[in-house]
């Protein structure tokens, strides 16, 4: 399972989010997000699938 170490209340998160997730897209469609403590989908079929 791919780990995601990002935290939401990063400066440079907040001002631009995108980075993150288009990279996150391309690396996985679902992580586990280690500062939410939750798992997390990235495409739109591995949402719809849930």
């Amino acid at each position: 399972m791919h780990i995601l170490n990002q935290s939401p209340t990063d400066p440079a998160f907040v001002q631009d989010p995108y980075t993150f997730y288009e990279k996150a897209r391309s690396d996985t469609p679902v992580a586990y997000w280690e500062d939410y403590g939750m798992l997390a989908a990235f495409d739109h079929a591995t949402v719809h699938a849930l």
